[in-house]
Order: C-alpha cells, then sequence, then structure tokens
C-alpha cells in the first residue's frame, strides 16, 4: 500500500454555523469536501493515481483538509452549546448519529464480504468496531521517541534518505487494505471524546492552552519518527494539531463577534497573511526536498516535521476567507457553491467509508489484474456514489434531521 489517505466523519447538515455574525449555511465548505473526496479517492485508486504525470499520489492531502474542516466544524458546534443544558449529551448524542450509523453498516457490509471470500480478519473488525486504528502503532512511535530523546539522537532536518519510490495506488487484497482509509476515523472520535469537556469547561485561554501540547507532541513525533514505514500519518497523536488548528480557527471566529471591527479586520488580515506565508513556505519546502515526483515525500524528515502544520495553516486561511468574504458571484463561491460540489460534499462521509471496499469488491470479482484498470476505477467509483446517494436518502438526512 503506497499512500493511505483519509476522510471525513462529519459535516454536512449539522455543524456549518459559523458564528451568529457569520452565515449560517455555507455551501462552499461542502465544494471544499468535494475536492477533498476526489483527492483521496484519486490516490486510491491505482488507473486515476497513475495518470497525470502521478501528480494524484498526493491525493492524501485531501485528509489534511477534513481535519483541519473537521476541527472546525466541531469546535464552533461545541461554542454554540457553551452554557446550555445538557451540552455533553446534546452533543455526544448528535456525534453517534452522524457517525455510527454509515460507519457500522459499511464495517458489517465489509466483514459479509470478506467471509463470503473467505478472508476475514476478526482481529481488523474488533479494532475499527472500537475505532482503534490510529493507535495501533502507538508504541513503536512512542518507543523510536524515547530512544531519540534519551540518545540525544536526532533525525537530521536537511539530510534525510533517498525519498522511496512510491507504488501508485492501493491493493486492497486483505480486509485491513480494504479498511485503510477508516484510520481517521478513528482519530476524529477521539478528538471529539477529549476535545468536547476542553470547549465545554475552559474559558478562550484554557482552550488555546490545551492546544499547545498537540503542537509539540505532533511536531516532535512525527519528527523523530519520519523514517518508520510513515507509521506516524495514521497515529493520533501525530494528527492531533490538525484538528487543533481548526479548533483555533472557530475560536478566533466565535469571539471575533466581539472584538471591534478595527481588531477584528486586522485579525483578518494576521490570519491571512499567515495562510500566505504558509503556502510560500510549502513550495520551498518541496521544491528544497526534490526530486518528490514519483517519491514519498512523507518519509523526509523535512516534510514530516513542518509540511503538516503548513498544508493545515494553508487550509484554515482558506476556510477563513470562505467563512468571512460572503458568497457574492465570484468565480471561486460559484464553482466550491455549485449543484455538483455540494451534492458530492455533502455525501462525502459515506463516499469515502465505500470508495475503497468497492474497489476491493470489483477487483476481486474481476482478478488481480484489474487492480490498475480504469474499468475497475470507474466502477467501483459508480458503485460508491450509487451507495453514498442511498444513505443519504435513506440513513444519514433522516437522522440528521431529527
Amino acid at each position: 500500500m503506497s499512500s493511505v489517505a483519509t476522510l471525513p466523519a462529519e459535516r454536512s447538515i449539522e455543524g456549518q454555523q459559523a458564528t451568529a455574525s457569520l452565515r449560517s449555511r455555507i455551501p462552499e465548505l461542502d465544494g471544499i469536501r468535494a475536492i477533498a473526496i476526489a483527492l483521496v479517492i484519486s490516490c486510491h485508486y491505482q488507473a486515476f493515481a497513475g495518470s497525470f504525470h502521478g501528480l494524484p499520489e498526493f491525493g492524501w492531502v485531501g485528509v489534511e483538509i477534513f481535519f483541519v474542516l473537521s476541527g472546525y466544524l466541531i469546535t464552533t458546534n461545541l461554542l454554540a452549546l457553551r452554557g446550555t443544558s445538557g451540552a455533553y449529551k446534546k452533543f455526544y448524542l448528535r456525534r453517534v448519529r452522524r457517525i455510527f450509523p454509515p460507519y457500522f453498516l459499511t464495517v458489517a457490509a465489509c466483514a459479509l464480504f470478506f467471509f463470503a471470500f473467505r478472508r476475514l480478519d476478526v482481529r481488523t473488525i474488533l479494532l475499527h468496531a472500537a475505532f482503534l486504528p490510529s493507535f495501533v502503532h502507538t508504541g513503536e512511535i512512542l518507543r523510536q521517541a524515547a530512544i531519540s530523546l534519551r540518545h540525544f539522537n536526532f533525525p537530521s532536518l536537511f539530510q534525510s534518505a533517498p525519498l522511496e519510490t512510491v507504488t501508485p495506488g492501493v491493493e486492497p487484497h486483505s480486509m485491513t487494505n480494504a479498511l485503510c482509509a477508516m484510520w481517521s476515523l478513528s482519530v476524529e472520535e477521539w478528538f471529539y471524546i477529549l476535545w468536547a469537556p476542553i470547549v465545554l469547561l475552559f474559558g478562550r485561554a484554557g482552550i488555546i492552552f490545551a492546544t499547545i501540547p498537540a503542537f509539540l507532541i505532533g511536531f516532535v513525533l512525527r519528527w523523530l519518527n519520519h523514517a518508520q514505514g510513515r507509521f506516524w500519518y495514521t497515529e493520533f497523536f501525530c494528527r492531533f494539531d490538525l484538528l487543533a488548528m481548526g479548533a483555533l480557527l472557530a475560536l478566533w471566529l466565535y469571539f471575533r463577534k466581539d472584538s471591534s471591527q478595527l481588531d477584528a479586520k486586522r485579525g483578518d488580515r494576521i490570519l491571512w497573511g499567515l495562510g500566505l506565508a504558509s503556502f510560500l513556505a510549502l513550495v520551498f519546502l518541496v521544491n528544497s526536498i526534490r526530486p518528490v515526483m514519483g517519491r514519498e515525500i512523507r518519509d523526509s524528515a523535512l516534510f514530516a516535521a513542518f509540511g503538516t502544520v503548513l498544508i493545515g495553516i494553508t487550509v484554515a486561511s482558506g476556510i477563513a476567507f470562505l467563512v468571512l468574504s460572503g458568497s457574492e458571484p465570484r468565480l471561486l463561491s460559484r464553482v466550491l457553491g455549485s449543484r455538483v460540489a455540494v451534492w458530492v460534499g455533502r455525501r462525502s462521509y459515506m463516499i469515502y467509508l465505500a470508495h475503497i471496499p468497492w474497489y476491493w469488491v470489483v477487483c476481486a470479482i474481476l482478478g488481480s489484474a484489474s487492480y490498475s484498470g480504469w474499468t475497475a476505477a470507474i466502477t467501483a467509483l459508480v458503485l460508491t456514489l450509487v451507495t453514498a446517494a442511498l444513505s443519504w436518502k435513506y440513513v444519514e438526512a433522516p437522522l440528521l434531521s431529527r
């Protein structure tokens, strides 16, 4: 498996009320989800990943987008619940209704398929049932970090070994691989559990202070484990900081409405300036790692330590721009808020859950040689979209409307 990307557990009917002073419905955020899920699928299906000179292989960036967006939306919801009765119950019940039904339906369907093909892996089922895939390598990650710190043996940020050549897409020949993208759901579920008490109990300073360990731990663990087979990429403690970036954005937008107009504009300029600086720094960083085409850039110590952070800041700044700038008829708003983009974005959760399992089913029927074929990729994509449409109509939307 060459690239593991991830996706949303979030997002659609609920969670998009930014603040009282901002738009209550932001269709452009659905457009961002549509772009993110397209990136994810493009790096997982071999026919797509191997096209366009290998550019789709970088589609795992879609997961960074989803994490930042999730942190923003969840924290926005929690801030809106502060001071209300039964806040914890309301929040966790919403999360259960949103996440559990599609998730466990998908896991159960996969279990039946693999049982039928005599490849059922009970351990994998149990891990996913408990939302634990993002903790599988935690012991190894912490052990390596402890060894480096004990011996003051820190990897050089600028002299990494030659980057590994990427094999386009995934080959979901086992149950673990077929469910590989669901590690992100594990990250998000534990984020909900840990983050809700912080937002509901503490003030602004306390919430900001709580994000500091996330940034420090994430940076150190990614840096010290960059060469450990990309274990860091799917580990909760290495990814929490992306969700924290979205959370800080939500915090700024929440308290922004109580700021003076001058302070609000100054804060906006700082935020967008940080986004532009992060994007330029990311371009410089990637350029300094060359060559990256056809290589696994996440094996670079420089990228593992700083790349994720720069991507997160850039995405957070972009979300802020969409939330604050309104929906006047400009090209970006028209594209992200188009019917197709919104349709895909609202159904992105089930699209994410189903796209690799369907890919496995199609390839299992057509034969292993079909992994790299366009027939398998397009067939799996169509089946995924149909599944997402049915899930939205009969499962997700009815539950969310309650």
